[in-house]
């Protein structure tokens, strides 16, 4: 696995032992936008199939609007890491406290409730967090060999890959509770 160290190009930021870490030039997030299946009855068994199809905890399912970037997902990573190093992780699985991390809440409940994927969603992200080896370094993923697995992890949850990356939606500030639908009619 290739590594990237930390460097400065506009400011650092805090992450504890993992020490600084920027917000530009970094690796993409090994994520895969997929489309879900229409068949509400298949929506309804699809996260209990993708856990039980899943190699470990390392994969998780995120829900489309959650993400917004790149960047957004591996300080989340960060986050989760220095955690796991404190023993400090308030989930008792690293999937349920990466949801966590990326819903901005100390509740895992509800991490899993923002960030999960619900019977409504169209579309998801399938996620692999990436091994920390506690170098101070963010892993370059060799992201064709993982894709394969999320390919296959997709077809098992009759699932389709798609091209897309996190960008931000208001929706998405909406779910996450960052913005209430009253302050989106009040901006328009």
């Amino acid at each position: 696995m290739k590594m990237m160290k930390f460097f400065q190009v506009k400011g650092w930021i805090d992450v504890g032992k993992l020490g600084p870490v920027i917000m530009q030039a970094l690796p993409p997030y090994p994520l895969w936008g997929i489309r879900l299946p229409l068949d509400s009855g298949v929506r309804k068994t699809l996260v209990s199939q993708f856990i039980e199809n899943r190699k470990d905890e390392s994969w998780l399912l995120i829900g489309k609007e959650t993400l917004c970037s790149d960047e957004q997902i591996w300080i989340a990573w960060l986050g989760l890491q220095r955690r796991k190093m404190q023993d400090c992780m308030r989930s008792n699985s690293i999937d349920g406290e990466m949801l966590r991390l990326l819903s901005g809440t100390h509740h895992v409940s509800a991490g899993i409730k923002r960030a999960g994927v619900s019977e409504s969603d169209a579309e998801a992200w399938i996620v692999k967090i990436p091994e920390y080896v506690g170098d101070g370094t963010i892993p370059v993923c060799e992201l064709a060999q993982i894709k394969e697995m999320a390919v296959e992890l997709a077809t098992k949850i009759s699932a389709e890959i798609t091209d897309s990356r996190p960008t931000p939606t208001v929706e998405g500030l909406i779910r996450l509770q960052i913005i209430s639908p009253e302050e989106v009619s009040e901006i328009d």
